[in-house]
């Protein structure tokens, strides 16, 4: 008995040509979705082990909608889609869906995540204090 590739390709595409996902389709919403993981991580020490949404199961699941409506937009149109215009608005949607239900939105938008409120102690230590010449 002999295995067909052809025809099993042409049964699973009827008869259109194979979609790709590049490496980049893959690695820069991987690369959001490793740092969601830290962020949460850091938010569970914080927490002391309460139960709350995951950013990472949140964001793989927003990663398989795109997926989804990639390939959906790719038979709509007819025509080839460039994944990550479908890929990386679910997944950050995702992860600001979790932040909201968290409560930790303003957090994980900040620019530093580690302390997204600076004090004024923060402000002047960050501040450089004025040189002043000897001549």
């Amino acid at each position: 008995m002999r295995f067909d590739l052809n025809r099993l390709k042409q049964a699973c595409l009827g008869g259109r040509g194979a979609s790709m996902i590049g490496y980049g389709d893959v690695i820069v919403p991987g690369l959001f979705i490793v740092r969601l993981r830290a962020f949460e991580l850091k938010a569970a020490r914080e927490r002391n082990g309460q139960e709350v949404p995951s950013y990472f199961k949140g964001a793989v699941i927003g990663y398989g909608i795109g997926l989804v409506l990639t390939i959906v937009a790719l038979r709509l149109m007819d025509t080839a889609q460039p994944a990550l215009l479908w890929i990386v608005p679910s997944v950050v949607l995702s992860a600001v869906v979790v932040a909201a239900r968290r409560g930790e939105l303003a957090m994980l938008w900040s620019e530093n995540a580690d302390n997204p409120s600076p004090t004024a102690v923060d402000t002047e230590e960050a501040t450089p204090a004025p040189v002043s010449g000897d001549g």
